[in-house]
């Protein structure tokens, strides 16, 4: 908090600057009227510029502020969107490989040949372990 808080001038400090008039106010003490006036006109008018600036930046804050909650939604709809289609296509692929093990079982069931029955036999135990897997 200490940090925070600002020097004060002493009283003497004050009273020194107040009979010792600064640059600033002699400079306007010496203006005449009009030029006053004028002074005045255009302290008005940056006024006015820095105001529309500064809404201007707040425009543009906002407009930011904005576009990155769109990002940070369309990464978050785009990481569902693939792991929905990921787990669509791993599906797709497990039906048409279970339907090659049906198949292969009805052929097994059919086959007279103890040859070819081992083998085919081979082939559905490879099937197995790959789908474990």
């Amino acid at each position: 908090m200490e940090e925070n808080k600002q020097e004060q001038p002493s009283t003497e400090e004050v009273v020194e600057n107040e009979t010792q008039p600064n640059q600033e106010q002699v400079e306007i003490d010496s203006l005449s009227k009009e030029q006053l006036v004028e002074l005045a006109k255009s302290l008005m008018a940056e006024n006015q510029s820095l105001i529309e600036n500064a809404k201007k930046a707040d425009e543009y804050k906002d407009s930011w502020l904005r576009a990155r909650a769109d990002f940070e939604n369309f990464k978050k709809r785009n990481n569902e969107t693939r792991r929905l289609a990921y787990e669509d296509g791993k599906n797709d692929v497990l039906k048409s490989i279970l339907l090659i093990g049906d198949n292969l079982d009805r052929a097994l069931l059919t086959i007279r040949d103890e040859q070819t029955k081992k083998g085919i036999e081979m082939v559905i135990k490879q099937y197995g372990e790959i789908l474990k897997n």
